[in-house]
């Protein structure tokens, strides 16, 4: 009586088959934009006072003056981007994007401008690695300035 191979070359097959993707670990990335937004014009106060964080602001990533990523600031100002590097190219990000504050300073303090916002320019910031198969590339707004016309 002859044995058939077929199933048993079939199961060896396709063990190996599903074996091989997990062999290699591939390593995923994402591009992460994050920061605080504070609630004045002058990010750069050189006395140290307590600058209240900005709530409920929108925070727009515009790249050549499109915007192409919304988020809201939570209770304490900050705000967070999610992008992917497969679709979004890392030198054009810091060439041509700015992260703008559109929400009018006024919203958070009445005794600031009701015209204009905030806008920063992004820098990398460190790099992060979580596990063996997450790489997340951080990037952060430099210091945000007040601009009158938006």
């Amino acid at each position: 009586m002859a044995i058939n191979m077929k199933p048993l070359i079939f199961v060896s097959v396709l063990v190996a088959a599903l074996a091989a993707p997990t062999a290699e670990a591939q390593l995923l990335s994402l591009i992460r934009i994050q920061g605080t937004v504070l609630c004045t014009t002058n990010a750069t106060v050189s006395i140290p006072v307590a600058i209240p964080p900005f709530p409920g602001a929108q925070v727009q990533l515009r790249c050549s003056g499109v915007p192409v990523a919304t988020a809201t600031t939570n209770s304490t100002g900050q705000f967070t981007f999610f992008l992917d590097p497969l679709s979004t190219n890392l030198a054009s990000l810091l060439g041509t994007c700015n992260v703008v504050v559109p929400t009018p300073l006024s919203t958070c303090n009445i005794g600031l401008p009701t015209v204009g916002g905030l806008l920063a320019n992004l820098v990398p910031g460190l790099p992060t690695t979580v596990g063996n198969e997450l790489s997340i590339v951080n990037l952060v707004p430099a210091i945000f300035q007040y601009v009158q016309n938006l």
